[in-house]
């Protein structure tokens, strides 16, 4: 063989030595292999050019070995094709080159994070026990808020920390979150396949477990509003209406302030989710009102946005990542029959303000007079509605009434009402819905500014109305 031949194999051969051990023989075997043959052979291109692609496939794939192969299986077939081929085996060794100075890398990235987090436990902890405080705090968490999942996995890496102190009561509570757990899966799979009555049966179990649980409460509060999901506001006497020394802006829909005095009665913790509209649809088993005055109205708009009919006729939340965000596109009397359906009512105006104001004077906003604290408007929500019951609640425990949705009220809507003798009375409703085209809006919603928010702001729309910013909130007097 002519020394030009050889020439760069003999070159670059060195280099490719001192690679991985594994691939030393395999070089060797087909470098032999090929000043053996080469001159037995002619270049063969239509299977040199096969194998080229077969190299470069195995390359994409981060198969190398085979890539190297297959390159100088190509070299053994067209031996005039050892600078193009030696140049190939030299770029993928390069690159296996990198592949090992990242992964080194990305190691001892790994292993630095890993001493930095635990770094933080001990600064967490403070003491000798870092692991097990660290971890019975992340599964405290999740359990208080019914994220059993989350809870359970974190309750058994502090079951198993090596500084879980003698007396750990942890058994205790991983085992009442893996009862929960078990129970709101079963609920939620329950609930999903239509069978209610059982599926209310098995949150129970987890509700009496952990009573406050948020997401335990919402799958309860779909199943069965009435028990699961009211705040009971006693009976007490306000000033309604616009405090312009507090509040200022007012308008004149907002005056005067009066003095009303209403009976205990009870309203909903939450909004009305979408999970729980579409669990009332499936009972009911229509869109439409079935009896009544307002029989045949229809009672939403199917949206992406809110509820919808699956592929079986069923309806279901559109976005399964939305079960808890308040239900949308449902109008007046839709509002109205959910709660009917529940042996309950809309809050009247009076009861809306009364518990928004947390029985008392309160703040500017339903808990504060901060609305980022209790609230989602246009300046914090992201474009969108967001699950109830993440934000702080009011004094009496309510979440959400100032932002997220608007919210249905059962009186009829009359800008002077404040100013009439029947707005003076014990339990006031303006029940002279027939005479008015609009109904009552309280609470601002996710797209609204903070001015519209206000607990005194009154709102109204007509009782058709059905857009992604309506929702409602559940009232029964008790």
């Amino acid at each position: 063989m002519k020394p030009s031949k050889l020439s760069p194999i003999v070159q670059v051969f060195p280099y490719l030595a001192q690679k991985t051990t594994y691939m030393k023989k395999l070089l060797l075997f087909f470098l032999l292999l090929w000043v053996s043959e080469a001159y037995a052979q002619n270049c063969n291109q239509k299977l040199y050019a096969q194998l080229s692609q077969e190299a470069k496939q195995f390359e994409g794939q981060e198969k190398y070995l085979e890539c190297v192969k297959k390159h100088i299986s190509a070299l053994t077939v067209c031996p005039d094709q050892s600078q193009a081929v030696t140049a190939e085996l030299v770029r993928v060794f390069q690159k296996i080159d990198r592949l090992k100075t990242d992964a080194l890398k990305a190691r001892t990235e790994a292993e630095t994070a890993k001493k930095g987090v635990l770094r933080m436990l001990e600064a967490l902890a403070g003491k000798t026990d870092n692991y097990y405080r660290f971890f019975l705090h992340q599964a405290d968490s999740a359990y208080r808020i019914g994220e059993y999942d989350i809870a359970v996995r974190n309750y058994q890496l502090a079951d198993n920390a090596f500084d879980k102190p003698a007396k750990s009561l942890v058994a205790k509570q991983l085992a009442d979150a893996l009862a929960c757990q078990q129970s709101q899966n079963a609920a939620y799979a329950l609930l999903q396949a239509g069978n209610y009555e059982e599926a209310e049966k098995e949150i129970d179990k987890a509700y009496r477990l952990n009573p406050t649980a948020r997401k335990t409460v919402l799958i309860a509060n779909a199943l069965n509003p009435t028990k699961y999901g009211l705040t009971k506001v006693p009976a007490g006497t306000f000033l309604m209406g616009c405090d312009s020394t507090k509040d200022s802006n007012c308008g004149e829909n907002e005056k005067p302030q009066h003095l009303v005095s209403l009976d205990a009665y009870g309203i909903g913790t939450y909004e009305v989710t979408n999970l729980a509209y579409a669990v009332f649809l499936n009972r009911y088993g229509s869109d439409k009102v079935k009896e009544g005055e307002y029989a045949e109205q229809a009672m939403l708009f199917e949206d992406g946005r809110g509820v919808k009919k699956d592929e079986k006729g069923r309806w279901k939340p559109a976005d399964p990542q939305a079960d808890f965000n308040p239900v949308v596109y449902v109008n007046w009397y839709g509002a109205g029959e959910f709660c009917r359906f529940y042996a309950g009512s809309l809050p009247s105006e009076a009861q809306w303000e009364y518990a928004a104001r947390g029985g008392k004077a309160g703040f500017i906003y339903a808990g504060s007079d901060n609305l980022d604290e209790v609230g989602w408007y246009e300046s914090n929500s992201l474009g969108r509605t967001q699950g109830v019951g993440l934000l702080k609640p009011n004094e009496l425990g309510i979440y959400d009434i100032s932002g997220n949705v608007w919210e249905w009220c059962l009186d009829g809507y009359d800008k002077n009402f404040y100013g009439t003798a029947e707005a003076k009375t014990k339990n006031p409703i303006n029940n002279r819905a027939k005479n008015y085209d609009y109904r009552v809006l309280r609470g601002g919603s996710w797209d609204y500014n903070d001015f519209v928010s206000r607990v005194a702001y009154r709102g109204d729309s007509n009782p058709d109305g059905r857009d992604y910013y309506l929702g409602f909130r559940f009232g029964q007097v008790l």
